[in-house]
């Protein structure tokens, strides 16, 4: 599921220094928010798909046009709208990093344009539509609002200290467990075979969240 891989996770862990693109050396003059900079006009966006259903699977390629220099922020639970309406939505947890090549990054937690550049990023973020298809390298997204209070609920407990093992996968589905009424049976239909850790972690994120356990989500 993650498509960058975990050689690439250790590259972009090696290489996290202070990158142009990240945190450059000029003070920014201004900072938005992602949605309200693209609103603004002074910043234009590409957002794709790298054809990954979860976890670093949304590129956001962005090229200031304002003339001063800029710090851009991604708000957790913000939702990528796709273009295409059989593929899922996404919803985005972090920034990952500056792309520095086919398949490195460097870490960031900001995004800092101080000249008119197209510079490329790694999102982390997860499907919101259970029943429709996952997103391809081809699919184009937008800027949408936010989710379901449940998920958003998800977003802000994953952080905790007894989520650390948790996996793509186990987010994933925490997520859609969230969204819809689907089983665990449902899950393991679309290719996800959870162990009975996975379930656990699951059921330890919806009960940090406080998100109501359904009915129909079988533990067993």
């Amino acid at each position: 599921m993650k498509k960058l891989g975990f050689i690439m996770m250790l590259l972009a862990i090696a290489s996290c220094l202070v990158t142009t693109g990240c945190r450059g050396t000029a003070t920014p003059t201004a900072s938005y928010e992602l949605a309200e900079a693209i609103n603004r006009g002074v910043i234009e966006v590409n957002i794709q798909g790298t054809g990954a259903a979860s976890g670093d699977s949304i590129t956001l390629s962005v090229q200031r046009i304002a003339l001063e220099n800029l710090l851009i922020t991604i708000e957790p639970g913000t939702v990528l709208i796709s273009g295409v309406e059989r593929e899922q939505n996404m919803v985005i947890r972090r920034l990952k990093g500056l792309l520095t090549g086919f398949e490195t990054y460097s870490l960031c937690e900001h995004i800092f344009l101080d000249s008119n550049e197209w510079k490329k990023y790694v999102l982390e973020a997860y499907c919101l539509d259970f029943h429709k298809d996952n997103p391809s390298k081809t699919t184009n997204f937008s800027i949408g609002g936010l989710p379901s209070e449940p998920a958003i609920k998800i977003l802000r407990v994953l952080d905790e200290p007894q989520l650390e093992t948790a996996s793509i996968e186990v987010i994933q589905v925490a997520i859609w467990v969230a969204q819809e009424d689907i089983t665990k049976e449902d899950v393991e239909r679309w290719g996800y075979h959870l162990t009975p850790e996975d379930i656990e972690l699951i059921r330890t994120i919806l009960n940090l969240a406080k998100v109501e356990q359904r009915a129909s989500w079988s533990l067993h």
